[in-house]
């Protein structure tokens, strides 16, 4: 059994979640029924101006028949790199051991990646959806992230300090504005 069921977001419109997020909350819910794990985590933060990824995929998780106390919202993240520094100190905090990661076939090899350099600690397996044919996609994806980040964990926590700091200033920015 898994501590957790991370499923990663995938993008989100006026109408709410995308297919790909709703096909990958879909399989995340299926290892959860099949007592695969003991809480669900779903990490991203794009907002459609009304919810965030994460809390419309907590809404559609619960619609289909997730408790709300099993499920975590992390909702910080703004790419795959933050996703993994968020959810490395969410296990962190929370003693996790053994995760899997949910998210698409054209996204598995760079989200594997950089998630096992950023929780070398944690035991991760990764489920997907099928993206239809985005393996061209995929290896530009991966291609780009091998250019960005030096392989290593110095590389990887390298690049996750430059994304929390992203965060952080982009924050400060958003607070700005609204004094």
């Amino acid at each position: 059994m898994y501590d957790a069921i991370v499923i990663l977001a995938c993008g989100v419109g006026k109408d709410g979640l995308s297919e790909e997020s709703k096909r990958r909350v879909e399989l995340g819910v299926d290892l959860f029924k099949r007592g695969k794990a003991k809480k669900i985590l779903m990490s991203g933060s794009q907002s459609n101006g009304v919810a965030t990824e994460s809390e419309l995929m907590k809404e559609y998780a619960t619609l289909l028949g997730v408790p709300k106390s099993k499920i975590i919202i992390e909702n910080e993240s703004v790419d795959t790199i933050s996703s993994a520094y968020f959810v490395g100190k969410i296990a962190r905090n929370l003693d996790w051991k053994r995760i899997v990661v949910v998210t698409s076939s054209f996204h598995t090899r760079r989200t594997s990646f950089i998630f096992k350099h950023a929780m070398p600690d944690v035991s991760i397996r990764f489920k997907y959806v099928d993206s239809h044919g985005e393996t061209e996609r995929e290896r530009k994806l991966l291609s780009m992230t091998k250019r960005l980040v030096p392989i290593g964990s110095r590389g990887i926590k390298r690049a996750l300090l430059i994304s929390s700091i992203y965060i952080t200033l982009k924050s400060l920015n958003t607070f700005s504005k609204s004094i």
